[in-house]
């Protein structure tokens, strides 16, 4: 094994600022396109009757599957990312709806319950954000660049092919 080539191997596939925008934006991308697909809103109260199936999955799978992407796509430091497409994204709907007409029959979560909820989207995507983040690290390695983590590779004849003879 040519340790050497191991070491000039760069453990992602770009610099942070082009992965912490391509992160960012799959990430939000990915949350508004499932939130208008599931036809969830979660700054409008519209009754009991809104919070079913879908907005559960809202709150839960959809986040969650977000962060996966996210930490897959930005690698070390994905499970940080992670925490801000869903901030990000909520923040935006909730001044959207101060500033716009409502539809019948909704009205404005208070800031205190929508900043539950967007808090817990927030964990459910960085606990996604952890599995991306172990998924990158698979494929890439857990870190190339530290030449005495990498294990030696014995050859046929069991000697370490390291070692200079």
């Amino acid at each position: 094994m040519n340790r050497k080539a191991v070491l000039d191997v760069y453990p992602s596939w770009g610099p942070k600022w082009m992965r912490f925008i391509a992160g960012m934006t799959i990430g939000v991308l990915m949350l508004q396109t499932g939130l208008q697909l599931l036809d969830v809103r979660i700054e409008w109260f519209q009754g009991l009757d809104k919070y079913n199936f879908n907005w559960m999955l809202a709150m839960s799978l959809l986040p969650f599957i977000s962060g996966v992407v996210v930490g897959a796509v930005y690698g070390f430091g994905g499970k940080y990312l992670a925490h801000f497409p869903p901030l990000l994204l909520l923040s935006m709907h909730y001044y959207e709806s101060l500033y716009h007409v409502l539809p019948v029959g909704a009205k404005l979560l208070p800031l205190p319950f929508w900043g539950f909820s967007v808090i817990l989207m927030m964990e459910f995507c960085a606990f996604g954000g952890v599995i991306g983040e172990l998924v990158a690290r698979r494929y890439y390695g857990w870190d190339p660049k530290q030449p005495e983590k990498i294990p030696p590779v014995a050859s046929k004849d069991g000697r370490d092919s390291t070692s200079v003879e």
